[in-house]
């Protein structure tokens, strides 16, 4: 039988931002999940771990650009940037207690929802250190440096 389940994420993120060079280093996040009856918590915490690690990645580092050909130009990891472990922060995965009486054992699918909020709480946590939101991803040291000159 169809049904809609909608699993809840809030997400804190703290960052650095380098005035000099426009560098931003994620230092903490805090992540709280409601996604009904938790049946692994340590899956859980796994899950949401890693979806943050590849928010980050996308929000800080991530840019992806292509050749007239229409073929992309970061064809090899040495080009194209992910997070590495000194870019990931202490990631704390909190759990909401509730039951989805429709699902399984009262629980809910987390899939990739711990993927949504990152790159909003990033670009809030750069707001509140230099004052200036960001609408493009990757938020990068050059769009930074750009942003504080006007």
């Amino acid at each position: 039988m169809p049904h809609a389940m909608y699993t809840y994420v809030v997400q804190l993120i703290k960052v650095k931002v380098n005035n000099l060079t426009g560098k931003v280093d994620v230092l903490d996040a805090i992540a709280v999940t409601e996604a009904g009856n938790i049946i692994n918590p340590m899956q859980t915490a796994g899950q949401v771990s890693g979806g943050m690690v590849q928010s980050i990645g996308y929000s800080l580092f991530e840019n992806i650009t292509f050749r007239e050909d229409g073929t992309l130009n970061e064809d090899a990891f040495s080009k194209y940037i992910i997070p590495t472990f000194m870019d990931v922060p202490s990631i704390s995965s909190y759990n909401v207690k509730a039951y989805e009486k429709s699902g399984p054992f009262g629980a809910k699918g987390m899939a990739e929802s711990p993927t949504v909020p990152t790159a909003g709480a990033i670009n809030s946590a750069i707001f509140d250190a230099i004052g200036k939101w960001h609408y493009k991803l990757p938020i990068t040291p050059e769009s930074i440096l750009l942003d504080k000159e006007n």
